[in-house]
């Protein structure tokens, strides 16, 4: 039988008590030249879970960075010296385990590079180091019999015609044993032999199965500069056929790797090691890196793709590209580790979107707060790589939130109003006001309606009905005071809380209309319509288009003197919104329509003819919807509320000046939730899509306390000075809020 021999042996400078023996390169260097990080080792946590196979000449059990990780299937296949079964009686195969899979335990030599894989050691060699062939294709098929994943040879492995004149008989026995470990899924790792020659003398091989090429790789050597090792092969122009007629050329199956004095553990015991070159202790780096990448991401495994990951992300050397020289290039496990191709995530039609096309975004309104369920679960979104591996991509992003602007702040981003009112002898008035963009700005960081030239108009005749129209103002305060008659302090205490009128607010900026009238000598009757300002965009699709329209009805009845109740009724018709969270065509909407209705209850109390304390509280239910082509598949139905209460006096100090205190907490979702697709990753590495139920709920309780002043100077001037604390702003938990105003308000 032929033999071949562990010819990078000759090669081992020796081996030395640990503190005896220094050397120019530090333990480890390979490590970082191939980008074997620490991080990445933890990220693969070691590679546990995965076994390489030693196919070589045995290891020490004994050596404490194997402890605990040798494969009770480990053994010797070797003709005639297997009497200590797997033991190493040579010195070869323990160094070689070490660089690939070593653990802690010598302070001399670095970890390999898969700490926390299991060791199977299979030994085929004699005393001296060398081996028969058939031993070697047996140990091969062995090892993937027992389970390997991954097998290492760094023994003699294909011949040449200057080798023997029977190369193609040993060369096709080789040949059967990679297609067998293939079969079971095993890669095997060859080293390229030191002969500083080409490999195989460019002699084409066939016979290999399609899955065998897929699962072979072969490591040539360089120098601590990344440079050809003197003693290196390289692949030349060799071919490697299949017998369904694909073909690999083999510098397409070649990687470099580190290999010249490299310090790894000594089979004589703990506490000694070893230096040693060569394309044998090259071999380890890969076949420890491929441990990491299949212990990390299962589906390479299972998709038999870890070999053409590691040969496709390597860093170039020599000529561009792929050469004969230096195959792929130089091994780099830091960019296996990143993903390759586009990232994408699975949407509700199933279909594969591309992160980096995800579109729109969410504007998340106040009562929604941060939507902190929805965006800590984006935070964290699965999205697999073109070989189906799973990485973390942060798509929180996706959701800003709205931040509305306090009472304080709305009142110095109000516009310029010139306003006229006259008073007729019957007790009719008539109202008419316009409104300009605001002189001083929008304040940094606040979001608030276009402020666009606006008019209103509102007539009421002696029997105490009111008429009221416009473009550009709210209308939740024409609603008021049709509601609750004209200058009365109860409209001016509802319209300042904002509670049982707040749908209204979302619909506004557009056209509105209100009408209330008396019915009866108690009871009031008051209807609203409101629109959102339509701005024309050619380029829009009707389905992209964000608008909302409210309708309202009231009834307030007088129980005495003091007392009046109300009941308020408002309905909201928002298209891509949802309660004031606008999001367009973005990826992640909620739903294309949406209808509001609340029920508002109101208490007013005249404590006196001029001092009016006013209690208001709602309750809004949206409906849900099931959305298709985004990342939330469903919304249930979304339930918030409101309340407050506000004393107003007017005439507290001086004739015409009005003084209020309030204390509110705005519109608040409490119950709700979306259902967002995500991805997990079972045991064998596979994404599978599920539906990740998410709360909608608000995390803070917004919860506001105003007071402000307003008193007349002159004509067109009031002194206004106004100060609101907020806790819990925009129902944001923990964020905190305060604004003071001390200025004149100007009316032309």
């Amino acid at each position: 039988m032929k033999t071949t021999t562990a010819s990078l042996l000759a090669l081992l400078a020796g081996f030395y008590p640990a503190a005896s023996y220094a050397t120019s390169t530090p333990a480890g260097y390979q490590l970082g030249i191939t980008g074997v990080t620490s991080a990445i080792q933890s990220q693969a946590n070691g590679g546990q879970g995965i076994t390489i196979a030693i196919v070589d000449t045995g290891i020490n059990p004994a050596i404490t960075g194997f402890a605990g990780r040798i494969s009770s299937l480990s053994t010797c296949v070797a003709t005639n010296n297997c009497k200590n079964g797997y033991a190493d009686d040579f010195g070869h195969g323990t160094f070689v385990a070490s660089i690939a899979a070593g653990g802690p335990g010598n302070a001399y030599i670095s970890t390999g590079v898969a700490p926390k894989a299991t060791i199977m050691a299979v030994k085929i060699s004699q005393p001296g180091g060398t081996a028969y062939t058939t031993d070697e294709d047996n140990g091969v098929m062995t090892a993937a019999r027992n389970g390997a994943k991954v097998i290492n040879l760094s023994f003699g492995s294909f011949f040449a015609p200057r080798d023997t004149s029977a190369y193609a008989v040993y060369n096709a026995q080789m040949v059967n044993a990679i297609n067998v470990a293939a079969s079971y899924g095993a890669t095997v790792v060859i080293a390229g032999g030191n002969s500083s020659t080409t490999f195989m003398q460019n002699v084409n091989q066939g016979g290999f199965t399609s899955t065998a090429l897929s699962h072979l790789i072969f490591a040539g050597a360089t120098t601590p500069t990344s440079t050809l090792s003197s003693y290196s092969n390289t692949p030349g122009t060799s071919n490697f056929l299949a017998t369904n007629g694909q073909s690999k050329l083999l510098e397409s199956l070649w990687i470099m790797a580190p290999g010249d004095n490299l310090q790894a553990a000594w089979y004589q015991g703990n506490g000694y090691y070893a230096i040693g070159s060569g394309t044998s202790f090259s071999a380890p780096q890969v076949s420890g890196a491929l441990a990491l990448l299949e212990a990390r991401w299962p589906v390479l495994y299972r998709n038999g793709t870890a070999t053409q990951l590691l040969l496709s992300t390597t860093t170039d050397l020599g000529a561009k590209g792929t050469d004969t020289t230096y195959g792929t290039g130089m091994m780099n496990v830091t960019q296996a580790f990143q993903p390759v191709g586009n990232l994408t995530i699975t949407n509700t039609k199933g279909q594969a979107v591309n992160v980096s096309t995800i579109t729109g975004s969410m504007l998340a309104s106040g009562a929604f707060g941060s939507m902190s369920s929805l965006t800590s679960q984006l935070k964290n979104m699965t999205a697999l790589d073109s070989y189906n591996r799973d990485f973390q991509v942060d798509l929180s992003s996706l959701v800003t939130t709205s931040k509305a602007a306090s009472l304080v702040v709305s009142q110095v981003t109000a516009p310029t109003i010139s306003a006229t009112k006259a008073h007729f002898a019957d007790g009719s008035s008539f109202a008419f006001g316009e409104s300009s963009a605001s002189l001083t700005g929008t304040p940094s960081g606040y979001d608030t309606p276009a402020k666009q030239r606006g008019w209103y108009m509102s007539i009421t005749d002696n029997q105490g009905s009111t008429l009221a129209a416009g473009k550009g103002f709210p209308a939740a305060a024409s609603f008021a005071e049709a509601m609750w008659g004209s200058d009365s302090l109860a409209s001016d205490s509802v319209n300042t809380l904002g509670i049982s009128n707040s749908l209204m607010g979302i619909a506004e900026g557009g056209p509105f209309t209100a009408y209330g009238k008396k019915i009866g000598d108690n009871t009031r009757i008051a209807f609203s319509w409101s629109q959102t300002e339509n701005t024309y965009d050619p380029m829009a699709m009707p389905s992209q288009s964000i608008n909302a329209t409210a309708a309202g009805a009231g009834l307030t009845t007088r129980l005495s003197d003091q007392w009046t109740t109300g009941v308020t009724l408002n309905s909201l018709s928002e298209s891509n919104g949802l309660l004031g969270s606008t999001y367009g065509n973005s990826s992640i909407g909620l739903g294309n329509q949406h209808n509001s209705f609340s029920v508002g209850v109101t208490a007013s109390y005249d404590v006196t003819p001029k001092t009016n304390l006013t209690f208001d509280a709602a309750w809004v239910r949206s409906d849900g919807a099931d959305i298709a082509g985004g990342l939330i598949s469903h919304v249930s139905d979304v339930y918030a509320r409101s309340m407050g209460a506000a004393l107003t006096q007017s005439d507290a100090f001086h004739d015409d000046d009005k003084l209020s205190f309030a204390l509110r907490m705005p519109l608040q979702v409490y119950a709700g939730s979306a259902d967002l697709n995500t991805m997990a990753v079972d045991s064998n590495g596979f994404a599978t899509t599920t539906t990740q139920r998410v709360n909608l709920a608000a995390d803070g309780q917004e919860t506001d306390l105003s007071v402000n002043y307003a008193a007349p100077w002159k004509m067109g001037v009031n002194w206004t000075a106004s100060f609101e604390a907020r806790h819990d702003a925009d129902n944001i938990r923990g964020n905190q809020a305060a604004d003071i105003l001390v200025g004149a308000r100007l009316s032309f």
